[in-house]
């Protein structure tokens, strides 16, 4: 009897140990606002609670905008000191209107927890909406803004959404998921495939997957205004987390052990550069904080991926999420169209 009762709670133990790694590959440990979004190139999450929990990021006053400082007196709500969560879809790129041209912009669905002042906020984005759309038993509202139109939609009473998809339908998915159940939301298929190398207890992260046209490389963005490029079809996954230092893990996963040799030989080539120059004293920058990332970057490679690691001054970290706070689909435009025409449309 009491081998039985071994034997059982040892298979139990297995069953739940194969639940918790089918869960954690289906992508249902991710944050919710990141498996609320939708199917995309590119996944961004940004956990600011935590950032300000574990470390005083509380820096000197920001100078805004004068639109921005608009938008704060109107709303009251301030993305350095409200915003709690940021998950953001990166799209492909679509035709946007930039004067007498029109150019390939990415487009962003971004999803917005925090606290805030509804009733505020809602008056708001009334006031610059040219349009308001009705989907199920909620508003959209319609923003013009630099070619682009930005829907955004107040989900409760601490989520919004906001997306520059050309495609309304978008963000009406956003809407449907968050009307469900938790346990129904389904991570997007990009999430799903690779959360599982996002480093554990990482508030910020990214999985990124960006198409480039033609022959053009796919580039990853390096502080500094450096860009380094990538083999095609490449995934990127990027997180960064704290243990009694800041970490910062970048990992590039190739279609084969070739490409990796590649990328290895190339990032290699290009850190003896960048060290080579920082010892002949010739790059003096402004920013100690960006010239000490770079001196800490180290490259390794493992089969078919290439890691870059280095360490976070306290004061770099305090530009990321200066620089990451504020939104990139909702424009905080403080005037309202001349002659708005405000239509009410219902979507079945």
């Amino acid at each position: 009897m009491r081998r039985r009762l071994i034997a059982l709670g040892f298979l139990g133990l297995l069953v739940g140990l194969a639940a918790v790694s089918l869960a954690y590959r289906q992508g249902f440990f991710a944050p919710a606002a990141a498996r609320m979004l939708p199917d995309a190139e590119g996944i961004v999450y940004l956990d600011l609670r935590s950032i300000r929990l574990a470390s005083d990021f509380s820096a000197p006053a920001i100078s805004h905008e004068p639109e921005y400082e608009e938008f704060l007196s109107a709303t009251g709500f301030q993305f350095e000191r409200d915003l709690d969560e940021l998950a953001i879809a990166v799209h492909a790129p679509e035709p946007t209107v930039d004067g007498a041209n029109v150019v390939m912009q990415r487009r962003y669905s971004e999803i917005f927890v925090g606290r805030y002042d509804r009733t505020r906020l809602n008056h708001y984005l009334h006031k610059i909406a040219a349009d308001v759309e009705r989907y199920r038993d909620s508003e959209i509202l319609v923003i013009p803004f630099e070619g682009r139109t930005v829907r955004v939609s107040l989900l409760n009473d601490n989520m919004v959404v906001a997306s520059n998809a050309g495609d309304p339908g978008v963000i009406r998915g956003i809407m449907d998921r968050q009307a469900r159940s938790v346990l129904a939301w389904r991570a997007p298929w990009f999430l799903r495939l690779h959360y599982r190398d996002v480093r554990f207890g990482s508030p910020l992260w990214a999985i990124l997957q960006l198409k480039t046209p033609g022959s053009v490389k796919p580039a990853l963005p390096l502080p500094g205004g450096l860009f380094f490029s990538l083999p095609q079809d490449s995934v990127t996954v990027a997180s960064v987390r704290y243990t009694g230092k800041v970490e910062l893990r970048v990992e590039a996963f190739t279609n084969n052990a070739q490409d990796a040799e590649r990328l290895n030989s190339s990032a290699s080539s290009f850190l003896q550069l960048f060290h080579a120059l920082e010892s002949s004293g010739e790059t003096r920058g402004p920013d100690p904080d960006v010239k000490a990332f770079f001196s800490s970057l180290q490259v390794n490679l493992d089969g078919d991926r290439v890691a870059l690691t280095a360490t976070l001054t306290p004061g770099f970290v305090k530009k990321l999420v200066s620089d990451n706070a504020a939104p990139t689909a909702t424009p905080p435009v403080p005037t309202a169209p001349e002659t708005p025409s405000k239509k009410s449309k219902t979507s079945k």
